[in-house]
């Protein structure tokens, strides 16, 4: 399956089907993606580790929130951080922040293959983080879903 192939098999936008278009294999277009948003996306299309990114996340949004002195968040995101880890349940209502409420969202069963996409956009656009800085991130967080996309390219083939 090409890169531009799987984008269009997965309902990707026009301009990530244009990009995709431009390499001819997936660990490419993986690898040079410059879009938080898309390399989130591309993740919530198959299944993936998030564990490791996920806590560099919480601990980045707990430091941003205690640089600019954003008590609430940061102890929210203390209390988020230690009960995943500890796997404790995680309720979004206990939480005031709206934040710190969308991240354990995230968390939900049916909703966890868009955490990497959801927090990575979020680390962009709230966080004060570059684009750039947060795609390397989760490049050298999210081991590549090479198995996945394997499983992918057999389906596919069989499908064609």
């Amino acid at each position: 399956m090409t890169p531009y192939e799987f984008c269009k098999h997965f309902g990707a936008c026009m301009s990530g089907r244009d990009y995709a278009s431009d390499y001819k294999t997936l660990k490419q277009a993986w690898n040079n993606c410059p879009w938080t948003a898309w390399l989130g996306w591309a993740l919530s299309q198959v299944e993936h580790d998030y564990h490791n990114f996920f806590c560099w996340a919480l601990d980045t949004m707990i430091q941003y929130a205690k640089d600019k002195g954003l008590s609430t968040l940061h102890i929210e995101l203390d209390i988020i951080k230690s009960r995943y880890i500890s796997g404790t349940e995680i309720e979004a209502e206990v939480f005031a922040h709206p934040i710190s409420r969308d991240i354990v969202h995230y968390l939900d069963l049916d909703r966890r293959q868009y955490l990497v996409w959801g927090i990575g956009v979020r680390l962009a656009e709230q966080f004060g983080m570059s684009n750039e800085d947060v795609c390397d991130a989760i490049r050298n967080l999210v081991p590549y879903p090479l198995t996945a996309i394997r499983k992918l390219n057999k389906e596919y083939r069989r499908a064609a």
